[in-house]
């Protein structure tokens, strides 16, 4: 097998059915990557100042604007950009992971994947490989686990940097509410979206065109350009009617049908117009 290829076959698969917007699916986003502990300080916010990034508190500059590209703080340190390389600062602006790897994601639970040479790993907060970069593409440790991609084959790995769920020709994403959406990789099965649970086994099937993460204990769904939710068990709670819709967020999602927007609850009721 060309892993070369199979790599690049997979990832196309992936940018055409997995984009953030996923024409007609829209997540909203969990994470609060500034929170700080002590309720008395502001979190410290991005500002772009001649085509470069630094962070301010109440208006004043804390990082000076110096990279080409930063993201929010996440676990206490921000991954940044520079000269095409990345590496981690803290909330004072120290660079406490050298700027050195060509690709590179926030800290969650406290490991960082990194990218060098082609090959993906984690790395601690003191920037310590403590799974060595050896993969094709890692997703975030969530829920204790993280996705692992090697040619056409995907896992789960532990923090212990042991296979937990085996490779299979499968594409996977972290785990949200107990639960891991997959894509088929195979190339003589149809390039479907499921779900598994942590024991690597097969709660929905894979039978979707997109899927989005469980939240609040529904997932969107799309199949033949429509989009509806299901449940934990896989069933469909709510019709695949809609041609947009966004995750329940406090019992209540944004759809829309037949041009009109307007949010339902978890019955599938309408609740108001948008």
């Amino acid at each position: 097998m060309n892993n070369f290829i199979s790599i690049k076959q997979i990832m196309l698969i992936i940018a055409t059915a997995v984009s953030v917007s996923l024409v007609g699916c829209a997540t909203t986003t969990d994470k609060v990557d500034n929170v700080v502990k002590n309720t008395n300080e502001q979190p410290l916010e991005r500002f772009l100042e001649g085509y470069k990034y630094g962070f301010k508190r109440n208006g004043k500059v804390i990082i000076k604007a110096e990279y080409d590209k930063a993201n929010d703080f996440s676990n206490g340190l921000a991954l940044v950009q520079k000269d095409f390389q990345y590496g981690f600062i803290d909330k004072m602006g120290k660079i406490v992971i050298p700027i050195q790897y060509t690709n590179g994601n926030d800290f969650s639970e406290n490991l960082a994947s990194v990218e060098k040479h082609s090959h993906w790993g984690f790395i601690n907060k003191q920037g310590k490989e403590v799974i060595p970069l050896q993969y094709d593409y890692v997703e975030n440790f969530s829920e204790g686990l993280a996705p692992i991609t090697i040619g056409r084959t995907g896992g789960f790995i532990n923090k212990k940097g042991e296979i937990v769920i085996p490779l299979q020709e499968k594409y996977y994403k972290s785990f949200h509410e107990g639960l891991a959406r997959f894509l088929i990789t195979s190339e003589n099965q149809p390039h479907k979206w499921g779900f598994i649970n942590k024991k690597g086994q097969v709660i929905v099937q894979p039978q979707y065109d997109k899927a989005l993460d469980f939240k609040e204990g529904l997932a969107i769904v799309k199949k033949n350009e429509k989009i509806g939710f299901v449940d934990k068990k896989g069933k469909v709670v709510i019709p695949l009617q809609y041609t947009f819709a966004i995750e329940f967020n406090n019992g209540l999602s944004l759809v829309q049908k037949d041009g009109k927007n307007f949010y339902i609850n978890k019955r599938g009721e309408f609740v108001k117009d948008f």
